[in-house]
C-alpha cells in the first residue's frame, strides 16, 4: 500500500512525507528524554533485524517532535 505524499487532516494542517538529511533536522531543546548506550544499541540490533520501519516526524521549521533516539543512534550523540 502506497501513501499520498501529502494527507489532508482538515483545515489548515496537512501531514507530508518527505526524505531529509540529518544536518535539516534540528534538535528540540523541549525533549526530556535521554537515552543509554544500552538503549541506542538495543535500537541498532532491532534496525538492523527489522530494517527502519517508523518514520521520524518534524514540523515545518525541521524540529524534531518525535524519534530523537533514532537520530540520535544514527548521529552518534547523546548517550547516557
Amino acid at each position: 500500500m502506497s501513501l499520498p505524499a501529502i494527507l489532508p487532516l482538515g483545515g489548515a494542517h496537512t501531514v507530508s512525507f518527505e526524505i531529509l538529511a540529518l544536518s535539516k533536522i534540528k534538535e528540540n531543546p523541549n525533549n526530556a528524554r535521554k537515552h543509554s548506550r544500552k538503549q541506542l544499541a538495543a535500537l541498532k540490533g532491532s534496525v538492523a533485524k527489522f530494517g527502519p520501519i517508523t518514520p521520524v516526524v518534524v514540523d515545518e521549521h525541521g524540529q524534531l517532535l518525535c524519534g530523537h533516539a533514532r537520530i540520535n543512534w544514527r548521529r552518534g550523540t547523546n548517550p547516557r
